[in-house]
């Protein structure tokens, strides 16, 4: 299969919401293959950015994804969606993670050995409450492993995105509590930490990744809940809270 033949038909898939057959191994390549590759592949989608998501950034999704790193994918403009709004389950639907998302309020540039947190917090406009939908566009059995999400658009579908706070509470956030509910019924709960033991540090690995970040994108830094399973007709809830002080919600609903 040549390199034009996998990508395009890869990129209509996650732009139809489509399948298409398991990439074959040898297509991921070295690390360097797989990152020229997983370029390639964005580039396919003729789609504004508005930012990134990153992967793997907790123990337990490394763990499963059969990695010891993160890995990251595109969040296309169209693919952004407001809390509350009610959306179509792809076929390769896996699951919605709950996660902090960080806007830029400054540009940063890739730079060789990318950018300390101490300079990001004075680049972060608001911290974002958030919902990711995953999903893959390859009929696979479970969940792959995180070399064959890193191409295929970092198993990214959507973002649901909810309030965005003000001054931005970043040093609250490894004590943050985040709750997932379905239909109102906790399916999961996790904390800030529980993203590489600060989401600041999911970002900064992102800046070491060679990508440009612009002003006004959105970078979504990983579960801090797991993966959880959602139905059609289904709701599903991200509850953010700071102690006794609640954050703010997030939820969709998948189209019955």
């Amino acid at each position: 299969m040549t390199d034009a033949s996998w990508i395009g038909r890869l990129a209509a898939a996650f732009e139809q919401d489509g399948l298409i057959p398991p990439l074959d191994d040898e297509i991921m390549g070295s690390a360097e293959t797989l990152a020229e590759r997983a370029a390639a592949v964005r580039a396919a989608v003729p789609w504004p950015l508005a930012g990134w998501k990153i992967g793997a950034t907790g123990a337990a999704s490394r763990r499963v994804l059969q990695t010891d790193a993160p890995f990251f994918g595109p969040v296309y403009a169209p693919r952004v969606l407001a809390s509350g709004a009610t959306v179509a389950l792809p076929p390769g639907f896996l699951g919605f993670e709950c996660e902090f998302a960080l806007r830029l309020g400054a540009a940063l540039p890739a730079k060789a050995g990318g950018y300390a947190p101490e300079h990001l917090r004075i680049a972060i406009d608001a911290v974002v409450l958030a919902i990711e939908l995953v999903a893959t566009r390859q009929q696979l059995e479970g969940m792959g492993n995180a070399r064959r999400a890193a191409i295929d658009f970092g198993y990214n579908h959507s973002l649901v995105l909810g309030p965005a706070l003000q001054p931005p509470p970043v040093d609250r956030l490894p004590e943050a509590l985040v709750v997932a509910l379905v239909d109102d019924v906790e399916v999961g709960r996790g904390h800030g930490r529980d993203v590489l033991g600060h989401p600041l540090e999911a970002l900064a690995w992102l800046t070491r990744q060679g990508i440009d970040l612009a002003a006004g994108q959105v970078i979504s830094t990983g579960t801090c809940t797991g993966i959880a399973k959602l139905g059609p007709g289904e709701t599903a809830t991200a509850r953010f809270s700071d102690g006794d002080r609640l954050w703010g919600e997030v939820t969709f609903r998948a189209q019955a």
